[in-house]
């Protein structure tokens, strides 16, 4: 199609040449005319760009905000608009653009078009948005370090009061009763400085993916001698189903740490006498709904034929269906209380989606209020 007569050599110039994406769009939404630069921005030929229209290259989310202010504009509502967009490119991948539109009147004042000034911010976009994204998280990390740490330091303090006050006149078993306050206290803050450094360490890329070989049931044993006394002090009754032999090539630390944290929210959610069972199976890759395995995954560059599924299943307090989804985004505000009291950062379901989505896994829970919980991490394997 022809352009516009209307436009002046001096802006056929700069629509031809400029820097900036150019198009012009009838009030059909229609593209009329594009420039090259439009062109490369969005990886479409001209003559592939003159057949769509504006909605068709900009990302469903971002068009009605888009054509809400395109109709203000062919109204005379406002005289000009720029925006923040994404364009769908070709390939199907999404550009961050800059906008700004204006409409072109007819000798009588009335809209034939519309014409738009469009800049790649792509690259300038992502970094503003991971600098707010790493800033946003290191403020969770500080109000979380000061509203969880606080509690089991108080409680430690003001123990710590009594004994130096009052010792002298105490009894033996109120002495051992306050010592194992005292313990209880410090493992509780043990453990949320382990999921604090754990989390801090990993965004900051101190901690490196480094696969190596090993046998399932030694690390699940090892996890479960860390949890002995807790368990112990809570009566539970701990159940391990273990698939002997399982070997798999996966990062010893994050597996490791993904195991702990499962199992500690399985004790902390669990009451007095309750049951926490630990199950492992090596199921073959076609069983697999949930999981999107990478068929180069093992380190032989073989095709991985066999997935590991790991459940850690609890009859405690549950979860409601519609809290699911979130238990593994990081809010600082969402850390639950156990049923004897136990804090936690709310950090340490996240580190586990990191750290087995690493390994090309997935981990997912499965509750109902007051029928227990069940969490299942799967990833490839030998």
């Amino acid at each position: 199609m022809d352009l516009p007569v209307s436009l002046s050599k001096q802006l056929l110039e700069v629509y031809n040449e400029g820097p900036l994406g150019m198009s012009i769009v009838g009030l059909d939404n229609r593209l009329l005319a594009v420039n090259q630069r439009l062109c490369q921005i969005t990886g479409y030929s001209e003559v592939e760009l003159l057949q769509k229209t504006l909605t068709e290259v900009t990302y469903a989310k971002d068009a009605d905000i888009d054509l809400k202010s395109v109709q203000q504009l062919i109204k005379g509502k406002i005289p000009y608009f720029d925006i923040e967009k994404r364009y769908i490119k070709k390939d199907n991948s999404i550009i961050w653009v800059h906008l700004m539109v204006s409409a072109v009147n007819d000798e009588e004042g009335k809209p034939i078009y519309t014409l738009a000034m469009i800049e790649d911010i792509d690259v300038k976009k992502k970094i503003i948005m991971e600098l707010v994204k790493t800033n946003n998280e290191k403020d969770k990390f500080f109000s979380i370090m000061a509203h969880d740490l606080k509690t089991p330091m108080a409680t430690l303090a003001g123990i710590s009061d009594i004994i130096v006050e009052d010792i002298d006149n105490m009894e033996r078993n109120e002495i051992k009763q306050l010592a194992e306050m005292i313990q209880s206290s410090s493992r509780m803050t043990l453990n949320l400085l382990d999921d604090l450094l754990d989390w801090s360490r990993y965004n900051s890329g101190k901690i490196k993916y480094d696969p190596e070989h090993f046998e399932l049931n030694k690390i699940i044993l090892e996890v479960t001698r860390l949890y002995r006394l807790n368990i112990s002090q809570k009566k539970i009754i701990l159940n391990i189903n273990t698939e002997k032999g399982i070997k798999v090539f996966a990062d010893r630390n994050m597996i490791y740490t993904s195991l702990r944290n499962l199992l500690s929210n399985a004790i902390k959610f669990t009451s007095t006498g309750g049951e926490i069972t630990i199950t492992t199976e090596r199921l073959a890759l076609q069983y697999q709904n949930k999981i999107k395995v990478d068929e180069t995954f093992s380190p032989d560059n073989k095709k991985t034929k066999y997935i590991v599924k790991i459940s850690i299943k609890d009859n405690g307090v549950g979860i409601k269906k519609e809290k699911i989804d979130s238990l593994f985004l990081f809010d600082p505000m969402k850390s639950t209380i156990g049923t004897d009291n136990e804090l936690g950062t709310g950090l340490g379901l996240v580190i586990v989606k990191e750290f087995i989505e690493k390994h090309k896994g997935n981990v997912y829970a499965e509750s109902e209020p007051g029928a227990g919980s069940k969490f299942v991490i799967e990833f490839p394997c030998e």
